[in-house]
């Protein structure tokens, strides 16, 4: 046996009282490192909190062998699972002439299963007992059956309330009356094996303050058969065993080896008086069993579990068939308020468990009972129940340790109840980054639109940088801890976040960050507060289809469902949205109002914009099309709007320019706010991203007249609009083809420029604040559903096929012409 082992033992036994700490200074600094197990033997010998008279009288063979009980705890007690607790033995009656056992029976409106309990109890073969009944406000026959009893057995004590007091109430009325050195509690309903008595007895006079045994369970009504099994298998949890000092609390609560009841269980009688003296006297909402095992638990120094089924338990006394399912809901909340109780009365106790680990296990309850249940109306008023009851903190708190898969399942449970809002005057923007990317140029954009049309604007963001936007000044800037270093930080993120909203006064939040999976602790923490949610979806739906950032398809619609509204940049995913019953709403990007000069030729440039490096996979593509341009077109040059989202990711990119011999064609800006400044500059705008289409900087290349190549995503700037020339998904060669033709042809570039300016005019800042308006105006109100065509569901399903499958569709296999005759020539051997 390991040294760590023989201490794990040695803990095992001592007294609740006795710390770990205490011991090593009991003994000789240097006698720990030299001799260990002699240290621990020492400081045990020496350790005036063990009481070794105790331990030989509660082992009479150590007493009668004379040996020294410290020497045999250590060379024999501990492998044999003796223990330093004294001995109660056989207790006398706390009164002269006072039975050995109290029975406290409780009853309301329980007249049909009245004789058979009292009967079972009166019956018992240990006959030195006192009945304490106690009749709580019963309205049916109880009282005149619990008059006749008591009338026929002087064993009987009764109590009858007039009123209904509730169940603790009534036990501490029987516990003052109590005065049999043993105690034991009775369900109405429920009754005894014939023999429970002799067996309870018989085993706590071993030394035990507390015997824990099983139950049989059964029920009048016509339920599974599995139902009554598992209720048994509760009950009966865990292999006969004794428990010592705070094991038994998280046994109870946590493993689950014993069931939080009282009714299953005898007591040493000044356990449970103690105990009930420090418990408040009005109802514990349900709870009451798991309350009171925590104050006697307090009290109780050992506790033995054995598996003979004393009683047996009527699972759903007063229930019928059609309302078992409100019982089902009546535990989850029992269980909420336990956890509730438990954190209310912990300090007043003094507990000496983990009580946030404690919670946490009862919470695991909860999630199995709520995921048990169908998302409907029922189950989300049950959610808010339990929000309001537990605390928005530690929901979600338990979500984040316990439950982070579940988190989209949770959230269709949060579903907005339809209420009208009040005006909306402050909105919230969040998103975690201000550089200068894509995101954050349309956020820029909309929080000066928005304040001109007169709103308050406050952001929400986690990080600050040299690169960040500039904003407006009116524009509020919140910071709060970032939400990516792990769970620790996240839990400190959701805690600012709360904190943060709780102070904003916003009216309305929008959260732009929809790739993040805190993204559902957010949609929590704005519906406590009662905040309207819009979420910015700024991507196509294909980007959650090809599993980016981990994210599950399944649990963004349900995070989806959950807000109020989605604004989307595309009619494919406004589509795909409604149809799954969200509220999605398409709104183009905002657009800068750019002044538009004609220019007398085509420049010889091309602006690419997208995110370069972002796989190996797109890297390759976007590479391929650059090289394939250089080749037949080497006098053409090249400005990279976009960035990449690690600067390995950068520096492998720059590495493989010049592997390609293009450095010369080619310029990185990175991400800009202004990138009119070098649309100016080109003639073409070729998107080279797979999984978005950068809607606003197509748009802004229309406004100034240029020409574009896409890929073919579903964007609404691209339809009945051929100045937007879209090709096959991942096809470099068409797409550099479509470019140079673009190139070349100045007459059709000359059209097609007219044609884009024009385009442009529909996503102008006015009509798109017009829009953001009536959104917010009318936000109560579902926005109206579109009609689409069977081409455009066509389309949405080559989509989305293509990205759940990461391979081209057959639909895509014939190329374009110009691709054609640019193969013609062998060019594409090499790629």
């Amino acid at each position: 046996m390991s040294l760590s082992q023989f201490v794990d033992l040695v803990l095992l036994a001592l007294p609740e009282d006795v710390r770990p700490e205490e011991l090593q200074p009991l003994a000789p600094k240097a006698m720990w490192r030299e001799n260990p197990y002699g240290a621990m033997c020492q400081a045990l010998r020496e350790c005036p909190r063990i009481n070794w008279n105790a331990y030989m009288e509660r082992n009479p063979d150590v007493k009668q062998a004379g040996a020294d009980p410290c020497q045999h705890f250590i060379r024999h007690g501990l492998h044999e699972g003796r223990k330093l607790v004294s001995w109660h033995g056989l207790k006398k009656p706390a009164i002269p002439g006072a039975p050995l056992l109290s029975v406290i029976l409780v009853n309301r409106d329980n007249a049909h299963f009245l004789r058979k309990c009292i009967d079972s109890i009166l019956n018992q073969s240990v006959s030195d007992m006192e009945l304490i009944i106690v009749d709580d406000g019963s309205s049916d026959e109880s009282a005149a059956i619990i008059n006749a009893y008591s009338a026929a057995d002087a064993r009987i004590k009764t109590l009858i309330n007039e009123n209904n007091r509730g169940l603790l109430h009534a036990r501490k009325q029987g516990v003052k009356e109590a005065t049999g050195s043993y105690i034991m509690f009775m369900n109405s309903s429920d009754y005894l094996a014939p023999d429970a008595f002799k067996i309870a007895i018989k085993t706590i006079v071993k030394g035990y303050d507390m015997v824990k045994f099983g139950a049989k369970a059964f029920t009048f009504l016509n339920l599974p058969t599995d139902t009554l099994a598992e209720a048994e298998a509760f009950y009966n949890g865990g292999a006969e065993r004794e428990y010592f000092y705070s094991e038994i609390l998280s046994s109870i609560f946590t493993k689950r080896t014993l069931s939080p009841n009282l009714w299953s269980a005898i007591y040493l009688r000044e356990i449970v008086v103690s105990a009930f003296e420090e418990l408040p006297d009005d109802s514990l909402g349900g709870c009451g069993d798991a309350l009171e095992l925590i104050a006697i638990g307090r009290h109780i120094r050992s506790m033995l579990k054995i598996e003979q089924k004393l009683v047996y338990h009527n699972c759903y006394p007063n229930l019928d068939l059609k309302t078992y399912r409100h019982k089902f809901l009546d535990g989850l909340y029992s269980t909420a308020r336990t956890i509730k109780a438990i954190q209310t009365y912990s300090e007043k106790y003094s507990l000496r468990i983990n009580q946030h680990e404690l919670c946490l296990d009862l919470a695991d309850e909860i999630v199995k009972k709520l995921l048990s249940l169908p998302s409907d109306k029922t189950t989300s008023s049950c959610f808010w129940h339990l929000v309001d009851t537990l605390g928005y903190r530690f929901i979600s708190r338990m979500l984040l340790e316990r439950h982070q898969d579940k988190w989209g399942q949770i959230l269709e449970f949060a579903r907005p109840v339809p209420v009208p809002y009040g005006k909306i005057s402050h909105i919230g923007i969040y998103h975690p980054v201000l550089g200068h990317g894509g995101v954050e140029v349309v956020i820029q954009t909309l929080s000066q639109l928005l304040i001109r049309e007169n709103y308050k604007i406050t952001i929400f963001t986690e990080e600050k940088s040299e690169n960040d936007l500039e904003f407006p000044p009116e524009v509020k800037i919140t910071y709060i801890t970032p939400a990516y270093n792990g769970e620790a930080t996240l839990a400190r993120r959701m805690e600012g976040f709360e904190k943060a909203i709780a102070k904003s006064g916003i009216d309305v939040m929008l959260h732009a960050a929809t790739w993040r999976p805190h993204i559902g602790w957010d949609l929590l923490t704005l519906r406590q507060h009662g905040i309207p949610v819009i979420i910015a979806w700024h991507a196509t739906f294909a980007f959650p289809l090809i599993g980016h950032f981990g994210l599950d398809l399944h649990s963004l619609e349900k995070a989806f469902r959950s807000a109020d509204a989605v604004t989307c940049l595309s009619t494919m995913d406004e589509f795909y949205l409604r149809r799954r019953g969200i509220n999605a709403i398409y709104i183009p990007n905002p657009v800068k109002q750019i002044p538009y000069e004609p220019r007398p030729e085509v420049p010889p440039r091309i602006a690419v914009i997208g995110r370069f490096g972002a796989d190996e996979k797109q890297a390759g593509q976007s590479l391929q099309v650059l090289r394939t341009i250089v080749t037949y077109a080497p006098w053409v040059s090249m400005i990279l709007i976009g960035d990449f989202y690690t600067d390995e990711q950068r520096l492998l990119y720059r590495k493989k320019i010049k592997e390609y011999g293009i450095e010369k064609n080619v310029s990185l800006t990175g991400w800009t706010d202004h990138p009119d400044y070098f649309l100016k500059q080109c003639g073409v705008l070729l998107s080279v991203s797979y999984w978005e289409a950068f809607p606003m900087g197509i748009a802004e290349a229309q406004a100034l007249g240029l020409p574009c190549v896409i890929y073919d995503l579903d964007i609404e700037q691209a339809k009945n609009n051929p100045s937007i020339i879209k090709v096959p998904q991942g096809d470099f060669r068409a797409a550099a083809a479509a470019v140079l033709d673009l190139l070349e042809n100045e007459a059709e570039w000359q059209k097609l420029s007219a044609i884009a300016v024009e385009n442009a005019k529909k996503y102008s800042p006015e009509k798109f604040a017009a829009r953001m308006r009536a959104l917010f105006d009318n936000f109560q109100l579902s926005m109206p559903v579109r009609i689409y065509n069977c081409a455009d569901y066509d389309a949405l399903a080559r989509n989305l096929a293509f990205y759940s499958k990461r391979e081209r569709p057959a639909v895509w296999e014939k190329e374009s012409a110009c691709a054609k005759s640019f193969g013609s020539k062998g060019a594409f051997n090499a790629f």
